[in-house]
């Protein structure tokens, strides 16, 4: 399992499958948030910066899952 396939993974953990499935997940530059690393782009919405390695990633998913926790 490559790091993409690892990052889909623990994106369905706070996201549908579907949503993660019709997503991209990719290492690199985003012009439109001038960030450099793995960012998430839900089908038809921005891309979301989610960190520059495997770890930061993790980060971000927790966080994501704190947040509705919290909702």
């Amino acid at each position: 399992m490559n790091a993409a396939q690892k990052i889909c993974e623990l994106l369905k953990e706070v996201y549908e499958d579907g949503e993660v499935n019709a997503a991209q997940v990719w290492k690199g530059y985003d012009n439109g948030n001038g960030r450099a690393g793995w960012h998430y782009q839900p089908f038809g919405q921005n891309a979301q910066y989610m960190g520059k390695n495997l770890a930061e990633v993790q980060e971000y998913v927790e966080d994501v899952s704190a947040s509705r926790e919290s909702a």
